[in-house]
């Protein structure tokens, strides 16, 4: 079956925002399957197997990641953090990297099927499992290293504000929140970046030295507003 080209467009701007280099119309094809849930197409042609085998090459990215960092991780510490690769906080980690994952479109769905952390997390483990097979252990890990680096760099399970606050609007059939920029101040070399995110007419606001920590400080300003446990 031919692509749309709107879909074809679509996918080749997610492997764009990963850094995959000049992305061919079988990578593309790959990972438009990769982005199908079975209510979609049927259990055969969905992302579930390319899951299976992305899920483990993600754990083997997210360990080597730890392992190559030392200097912030004693072994403890990296084994309690590799629950950042735990669908209920990788679902909700990548949406906020601005890749695409935040369009609710992405991920192809039957009708009347929700939009979930749980699917979230399944199409971009087999994300993951495409790119293994068509660009190789050494470039998926490159890439992935980039993209998720900050995340891994300041994930804690306990205090995963950006997970605790999309539970919370998916169990209610909202959408997911938006993180948006609005101020980046300092030199390159020693940035501050401030996030707002907006809830159910409240607004989180939070300053990091990194993206990921205002979007996770916002995240967890509008959680205490909204006086949510957590």
């Amino acid at each position: 079956m031919t692509m749309e080209w709107d879909r074809k467009r679509r996918v080749l701007q997610l492997l764009t925002h990963i850094g995959v280099p000049d992305p061919k119309d079988e990578i593309i094809e790959m990972c438009d399957r990769a982005l199908t849930h079975r209510s979609y197409a049927g259990w055969d042609r969905s992302y579930e197997r390319l899951e299976f085998l992305g899920d483990r090459v993600l754990n083997l990215v997210v360990a080597r990641f730890f392992y190559e960092n030392p200097q912030i991780l004693t072994e403890g510490r990296m084994s309690r953090r590799m629950e950042f690769t735990k669908n209920r906080h990788l679902g909700a980690i990548i949406p906020t990297l601005a890749i695409g994952f935040e369009d609710p479109d992405l991920i192809l769905r039957g009708r009347g099927t929700p939009l979930t952390t749980r699917i979230i997390a399944g199409a971009f483990e087999a994300l993951v499992g495409a790119l293994y097979l068509r660009c190789g252990m050494m470039m998926t890990y490159s890439l992935l290293e980039k993209l998720l680096g900050p995340e891994l760099e300041h994930f804690d399970p306990d205090t995963n504000f950006k997970g605790i606050l999309q539970e919370h609007l998916m169990k209610q059939g909202k959408g997911l929140p938006d993180y948006q920029e609005i101020d980046v101040a300092g030199p390159n070399n020693d940035r501050t970046f401030t996030y707002r995110v907006i809830v159910e007419g409240r607004t989180g606001r939070g300053t990091g030295r990194s993206k990921t920590e205002a979007q996770q400080m916002a995240a967890e300003n509008v959680l205490n507003k909204l006086g949510i446990a957590r």
